[in-house]
């Protein structure tokens, strides 16, 4: 059983820390969460998946986190899940670690294969818990009964890339890592899901990973991390992109469209507009219920992902990796992020931190402010982020680390103004908030380019095409120049003719295409697609280097025009899936 004598952390990320020796009179703690778990039965028994400090678990009577890590040796958990048809029964794994299962709730633990293997994800068969699937660096391994300790290797990511390349420019071998997830289908257990690195989209297989299929968003490179089912809705699947935002599919993953109306786009790289998702969870109570963490800030959707509203200010990292909601109070949720464990005990209006048993940070300045008629004791520690408070008698320290990226060198606070400062070498940040939000700079966008027209199309008879003189409006940034080049992969433009009840009605598109980075061409659609009379809607989604994904539609009938003028903008949407304006 590890203990917590010894740390050595390094946190790189948004809200990234450094371990550090204790320090008396309770100093504050933290850890890299990279998952999070409730017991479904017992929902006062949570456990935390850290990057660095090991496994733990806490209960409603314990005032900190016991660790609970199989081996002292390894301290990088990546994933840990629990048996739905037994609580009791975890497995777990991370960096070099094999897999690892308890049937104790984590007081004893036995290797059960796949030794010094990286285990960035696992996924139990809903069904069949000893059937179990495990995403690792080089691919999928799956065991049809862990029991027997036996692994298959039935995805070859080297395999894959190999054909994959002989069409691509890239030309490195990726690894999946601990970003990366994978899940099975509730309704159908044989469908597995796998987000895709370097490659975009994603992987399926509906043969419980016997065969594989590599998948794109719409034909645009969107490289997918998170993956969730729908309990209910055998149809619905959401996937969390790690640029550009939520994607939901009504038809099995037939397609897909964005959900992002309310999110933010980051701040800290001006003209990328990414919407970096993690930490996507669902209210076992309420499936409309969505919680997730962005690059920018953090998430809640009550009506299945169609619009955002952010959650509270005392969630004070900027980027959550992991949520759980208690399954029996859903108004208990718990959020987990690079700097610990944040709860909230109404829905996410309100968080305090809940970091007591991780490790401890070296305090090396401490101030006494009153802010707003609220007295708080602040601590200046050491690494990032550098700055946590508490108020009197209270036991935990909530760090203040939103969009903090350096070590402080000292905090003062002028009581004139009511403004914490903290000093760094490079900058002062300010709070007038009491260290919830500081300082930072506001997004601005370079201007737009004239755009080219598609290549011209080949002449088809009208017997046999629909033909579309398409011209799409909007201020729309294609200049991919300042990104890596690995995610220069045009096409950036989707079109599709739709069902007008799409996609909720779980239709498919009758049409799809993809241009390069045009705003105005032709297209033809083969008319024996077409149903006489039918109205469509012809849709547009583009890749947007600034503003994400801009989207637009026009109402089209075959038979009446062949010129469709439409306009693309953020937060557009199809009509099944606009709120009803309350008057």
């Amino acid at each position: 059983m590890a203990t917590a004598r010894h740390w050595a952390i390094r946190f790189i990320a948004v809200c990234s820390l450094s371990a550090a020796q204790a320090a008396p009179q309770n100093p504050p703690a933290a850890a890299y969460i990279q998952q999070l778990a409730i017991d479904p039965i017992t929902p006062d028994v949570i456990y935390s998946a850290t990057n660095g400090a090991g496994l733990f678990r806490r209960t409603a009577d314990s005032v900190s986190w016991l660790s609970i890590s199989p081996s002292d040796s390894v301290t990088r958990h990546y994933t840990l899940k629990i048996s739905p048809q037994n609580p009791a029964r975890l497995i777990t794994g991370g960096l070099e670690s094999g897999l690892w299962l308890s049937n104790d709730r984590g007081t004893s633990w036995q290797q059960i294969g796949l030794a010094g293997t990286t285990i960035a994800d696992v996924a139990l068969d809903p069904q069949d818990s000893n059937r179990v699937f495990v995403l690792a660096p080089d691919g999928v391994y799956r065991s049809n009964d862990i029991r027997t300790q036996k692994w298959q290797h039935v995805f070859d990511y080297a395999g894959f890339q190999r054909q994959f390349r002989k069409t691509t420019k890239i030309d490195r071998l990726w690894r999946f890592g601990r970003f990366q997830k994978i899940a099975v289908d509730p309704h159908n257990p044989n469908t597995v899901f796998i987000g895709a690195r370097w490659e975009g989209g994603y992987h399926v297989s509906y043969d419980a990973g016997d065969t594989w299929a590599h998948k794109t968003i719409s034909g645009i490179y969107r490289r997918t991390d998170t993956i969730l089912f729908h309990p209910d809705q055998p149809g619905e699947v959401l996937l969390g992109t790690h640029h550009q935002g939520l994607f939901k599919s009504y038809n099995h993953g037939q397609s897909w469209v964005p959900m992002n109306r309310g999110l933010s786009p980051q701040i800290r790289t001006p003209f990328y507009g990414a919407y970096l998702i993690s930490g996507l969870a669902r209210d076992p109570s309420n499936p409309q219920v969505l919680y997730t963490g962005s690059d920018y800030a953090n998430w809640k959707s009550s009506n299945g992902g169609l619009d955002w509203q952010q959650l509270g200010p005392t969630l004070t990292c900027e980027f959550a990796r992991a949520f759980a909601v208690d399954p029996k109070r859903p108004n208990i949720v718990y959020a987990g992020a690079n700097v610990g464990v944040y709860k909230s005990v109404d829905g996410g209006e309100h968080w305090q931190a809940a970091n007591n048993g991780f490790p401890p940070r070296t305090i090396t300045q401490t101030l006494d402010a009153t802010v707003k008629g609220i007295s708080y004791h602040f601590a200046l520690v050491t690494g990032t982020p550098a700055v946590y408070r508490r108020s009197p008698g209270e036991s935990e320290w909530l760090p203040l680390g939103w969009l903090l990226r350096e070590p402080g060198d000292s905090l003062t606070f002028d009581s004139g103004t009511g403004t914490l400062i903290l000093h760094t070498p490079a900058r002062q940040y300010r709070s007038t908030d009491g260290g919830l939000r500081w300082d930072t700079p506001e997004i601005s966008y370079a201007p737009v380019r004239s755009l080219p027209v598609a290549a011209p199309m080949p002449e088809y008879r009208e017997s046999e095409v629909w033909q579309i003189d398409l011209e799409i409006h909007g201020e729309v940034f294609f200049e991919d120049a300042a990104v890596d080049s690995m995610y220069q992969q045009p096409p950036y433009v989707s079109l599709q003719l739709l069902p007008p009840g799409y996609p909720c009605d779980g239709s498919v598109p009758v049409w799809q295409g993809n241009w390069e980075r045009n705003l105005k061409g032709r297209v033809h659609i083969p008319r024996d697609a077409l149903q006489p009379g039918q109205h469509y809607l012809f849709y547009a989604e583009v890749r947007d280097f600034q503003k994400n994904v801009q989207a637009g539609f026009a109402i089209v009938q075959p038979q009446i025009g062949n010129t469709v003028t439409l306009t693309v903008a953020p937060n557009t949407v199809l009509p099944c899936l606009q709120i009803p304006t309350v008057r």
